[in-house]
């Protein structure tokens, strides 16, 4: 299992261009979107979002991955992370 603390530092890592795609796409839009997966590529670390709604998806860059481990899939705490983001900047968006 991964370690939490290396986790954490990759989503702080991709949290702001997050915040900016959220910012800068429609509300109606916006609800829809969700993390798809998480993965590791070399060294680095990508978390792929898509929207449930309409055919959008994006990925962003998390960091260098910090520890061995073969997969951020089975931390949740992912999933629930970009959607706190999301909902926390629901009343920023434009509708």
């Amino acid at each position: 299992m991964a370690n939490i603390k290396d986790i954490q530092h990759n989503l702080d890592m991709a949290t702001p261009i997050f915040k900016h795609y959220i910012k800068n796409i429609h509300w109606e839009l916006a609800q829809y979107i969700y993390l798809e997966k998480a993965e590791i590529d070399g060294d680095d670390v990508w978390f792929y979002f898509k929207s449930s709604g309409l055919p959008l998806s994006f990925h962003i860059y998390g960091g260098k991955n910090q520890t061995t481990y073969i997969s951020l899939t089975a931390y949740d705490g992912m999933y629930s992370h970009f959607q706190r983001v999301k909902w926390n900047f629901d009343t920023n968006l434009p509708k």
